[in-house]
């Protein structure tokens, strides 16, 4: 039974206990990979040159290091073979990658690729094997915003290496920008990113390196996620849960990357944040900025960066936007949104008028929401409702008239009704009291009527005017 393979760790820091005289024979003995050796080596200089240090800093972070000036150091020419593939150009690097445009033909059949080959090694057999595992699991993520897994595999030297589908797009940022697209066509586009990042979540696959350059827009219109899962494929502990040797972009990195701590999908929620802040306001979130995005708006910015005129756009963002953005890229894990899941729900939410769950509870918000979603129903409801009052206040003032009339009415009828009963009265008690020959004449009944209306009806004035108008007249 064979001792298994040492880790490139074990053998620097079994180097490092030894006399310097010593090294190099331990290394001839224990170390038979040549660029491993090289790699231990450069450790060792690395250490011995330093001010005493440069060893208490993290072995990871030393270690991408030395990977950098290695990968830099022996990246392959273009003409060479990496597993079954040519490489035909470079197409890009990064701190941790070196991408081609690579072919391979099988069956008189040209395929092309772009390949990926990773600057770090997977020198012992745990660790090709964890990566073969990871690279299966990663083949059979199947969504259409997701550039396709083709193969991948580890070379003689023990680089990793990934042929992913070659994608022709562009950036999305540059995207937005070059097709002018508004704030509305920016954020439907994005929530086609939060859905394709869902698909791997739902795998348990977390980016880890979510950034404009990994988010290609077609010339179709269709979004392509570029390297998911790479991240993962360079964890060092294998079970996708920490940061180790990983790689990641500042920028978009999430405080728990700096930090060491726990990766989860809330770790690819914190760089989606970001992303959608970057297209809509053209500028990119620095860490720990805390300001709203539309407050991040100035009038020198890039106006071909912006979907709509500074002034505008600011507009625009303030309220639910701002709140999603702010949610996306809280410092704390548990305070974003769960996945990117629940990031396009919410975002959805926006697009169609809805309450978004980011904005601090409300009833005014939500009933406000409620308005501006149904706003065709409530004008109609309100013009309905405000008819039913006009009528039935012109019915209460038609019935006012009505009934004021007949208190008219009845008050000129009892005025009437007194003045006929004060006249039979007068002639009550001026006939009968006196005899035939005696009968009063027109004008002494006329003048007794005046002076008893006179002294009798002045608590009635109303009657008492009639009266004297009607003897007036007679």
């Amino acid at each position: 039974m064979t001792d298994p393979t040492p880790t490139l760790r074990e053998l620097f820091e079994a180097a490092l206990a030894l006399p310097a005289a010593e090294r190099a024979g331990f290394l001839s003995a224990r170390c038979g990979n040549p660029a491993q050796r090289a790699a231990v080596e450069r450790l060792l200089a690395a250490d011995a040159t330093d001010d005493g240090h440069l060893i208490d800093r993290p072995f990871e972070k030393l270690l991408g290091g030395v990977g950098d000036a290695e990968a830099e150091s022996t990246a392959p020419p273009t003409g060479s073979s990496v597993g079954p593939f040519t490489l035909m150009e470079k197409l890009g690097e990064g701190g941790s990658s070196i991408v081609f445009r690579a072919e391979r033909v099988q069956a008189g059949v040209t395929q092309e690729v772009a390949l990926k080959l990773l600057r770090r090694g997977l020198y012992s057999q745990d660790e090709q094997r964890r990566f073969r595992s990871e690279r299966t699991a990663l083949a059979q993520l199947r969504h259409p915003g997701i550039a396709r897994l083709i193969e991948g595999g580890v070379t003689d030297a023990g680089v990793p290496y990934i042929a992913l589908e070659l994608i022709d797009g562009e950036a999305i940022t540059d995207h937005a920008r070059n097709q002018h697209l508004d704030l509305r066509q920016r954020v439907e586009l994005f929530v086609s990113v939060c859905r394709a990042v869902e698909a791997a979540h739902r795998a348990l696959i977390v980016h880890r390196d979510l950034k404009p350059s990994n988010v290609l827009v077609t010339r179709e219109g269709e979004v392509k996620l570029l390297d998911f899962g790479i991240a993962k494929l360079l964890d060092a502990n294998g079970d996708g849960t920490h940061t180790q040797h990983q790689a990641m972009t500042p920028a978009y990195a999430a405080p728990e990357q700096f930090n060491l701590g726990q990766i989860t999908t809330a770790t690819d929620v914190y760089a989606l944040g970001v992303l959608l802040g970057e297209l809509m306001t053209g500028t990119r979130r620095e860490p720990g900025d805390t300001r709203t995005p539309s407050s991040s708006i100035s009038e020198h910015t890039d106006p071909g960066a912006l979907p709509a005129p500074p002034k505008i756009t600011r507009r625009l963002l303030r309220g639910d936007l701002d709140n999603i953005v702010l949610k996306a890229t809280d410092a704390e894990p548990e305070r974003r949104y769960a996945s990117a899941g629940a990031f396009a729900d919410d975002i959805e939410r926006y697009l169609g008028g809805e309450p978004v769950a980011a904005h601090p509870p409300s009833q005014w918000y939500r009933a406000r929401k409620f308005v501006a979603r149904h706003r065709g129903g409530v004008l109609t409801t309100a013009a309905f409702l405000l008819a039913i009052l006009a009528a039935l206040g012109f019915a209460v003032w038609q019935a006012d008239v009505a009934r004021q009339q007949a208190h008219i009415a009845q008050e000129q009828a009892q005025r009437a009704q007194a003045v006929r009963d004060f006249l039979v009265d007068i002639f009550d008690a001026e006939i009968p009291a006196r005899p035939q020959d005696e009968m009063p004449g027109t004008a002494e009944l006329l003048e007794r009527g005046a002076q008893r209306a006179n002294t009798e009806l002045t608590e009635v004035p109303a009657v008492q005017s009639d009266l004297l108008t009607a003897l007036g007249r007679v």
